[in-house]
């Protein structure tokens, strides 16, 4: 292993990774089920959703704290753009050569594929290419701006694009994409520069995070009473499960920066291996998983919650689908 490797920063990659994985099982995994509120099925579902909703922010924050002191590399951003599409090409070729799936091979379906960032089926990848395509300004800024103004500038984007749609949810005014656009990834990026550059106050950043998630499970509880009892909230349902919703972005932080700040040189040299292994293949397993027709066969064929008969078969199929 690299003497120079963060392990804080592979150990971040391997919990991102795993969250990620964990948000689409509960998502996609369970779009055929009929989950009561307040089952057991249903608390499980609520809490690793709200656990799990901080992942890809960790991934972006990650970027910025590595990328900000450095130049673009451009031979880097081609060679994820061509793992992206290896890995769309051979997933589909893969999963065409089960007869039973009704896939079937097409110059079309093929080309779509070969093509997957600018047919927009990687949502991430599509974003986080555009990112590193203007990381040489951002650098620029980070380069030359002062601490304190950097630090007011971080407040002022915490607000506008965070706080005020918190509050606000009736519309998107600023078109901040509920977390999903190059916007969000910008300023997500900045964040993770200013932690990589400047001493964060200390606190007791793991306690916040998980008091964040807490409050996002009491919220989405209440959301999901709310709309079902008197068709209300609707709104704030899908406002609260938001890259860029207050409770989210701050926990997203605070567990980036409890992370970080920890000292993990001691581990065993093995475990270190383990953990620097597994943070290398992130990239491959979102593009496996996440693959558009391997999410349907996935979800729909070969992971099947809904055919769960008991609470045990439920958690074991979802502990399962995760690893």
């Amino acid at each position: 292993m690299s003497k120079n490797r963060n392990v804080s920063v592979d150990i971040i990659k391997v919990i991102a990774i795993v969250m990620v994985v964990t948000l689409h099982l509960t998502h996609h995994g369970v779009q055929n089920m009929d989950v009561k509120l307040f089952s057991e099925e249903y608390w499980t579902i609520s809490i690793l959703k709200s656990v799990c909703m901080v992942a890809v922010n960790l991934f972006v924050l990650t970027t910025g704290y590595l990328l900000c002191e450095k130049d673009i590399n451009i031979v880097r951003i081609l060679r994820i753009w061509v793992q992206v599409i290896v890995y769309s090409i051979a997933v589909y070729l893969f999963l065409c050569a089960f007869p039973s799936l009704n896939i079937d091979l097409s110059a079309r379906e093929l080309l779509q594929n070969a093509l997957p960032l600018l047919e927009n089926r990687y949502w991430f990848f599509t974003e986080y290419l555009l990112l590193m395509g203007i990381s040489p300004l951002l650098n620029i800024i980070i380069k030359n701006i002062e601490q304190e103004n950097f630090k007011k500038h971080l407040i002022i984007l915490f607000v506008v694009f965070v706080v005020v749609p918190s509050v606000y949810i009736k519309k998107d005014i600023f078109d901040v994409g509920i977390g999903f656009t190059l916007l969000w990834f910008a300023i997500l990026y900045l964040v993770g520069a200013y932690i990589k550059k400047y001493s964060v106050p200390k606190k007791k950043y793991g306690s916040i995070y998980v008091f964040n998630t807490i409050v996002l499970v009491g919220l989405k509880v209440f959301s999901d009473v709310c709309s079902e009892k008197y068709l209300l909230a609707e709104n704030v349902g899908r406002k609260i499960l938001t890259y860029n919703y207050f409770f989210i972005a701050l926990a997203s932080i605070c567990l980036f920066v409890f992370v970080i700040r920890k000292d993990f040189e001691k581990l065993p040299v093995f475990v270190k291996r383990v953990i620097a292994s597994i943070s290398k293949v992130s990239l491959g397993v979102y593009l496996l998983h996440d693959h558009l027709l391997m999410r349907e066969v996935l979800w729909n064929e070969w992971i099947r919650l809904d055919q769960t008969k008991t609470f045990i078969e439920f958690v074991s199929i979802v502990v399962v689908g995760i690893v």
